[in-house]
């Protein structure tokens, strides 16, 4: 346990670094695509994502941090 431990911290501090992001991309990209794309890209249909933004949201608001 301790080996996937040690394993799993040292992969996580390995990986991470600064990328490069295109500003936008979540906003006007990813709503275009088409729903096989969405898919395969986020392993669920743009409803079900929608219906777990808004419970989402709907939690943010009652129990805000």
């Amino acid at each position: 346990m301790e080996n996937s431990t040690l394993l799993v911290s040292a992969t996580a501090a390995f990986m991470k670094r600064d990328l490069t992001r295109i500003v936008g991309f979540c906003e006007v990209a990813v709503p275009s695509y088409a729903i096989d794309e969405f898919k395969s890209h986020f392993r669920m249909t743009k409803t079900t994502f929608e219906v777990l933004a808004q419970e989402l949201a709907e939690a943010m608001l009652t129990h805000p941090t």
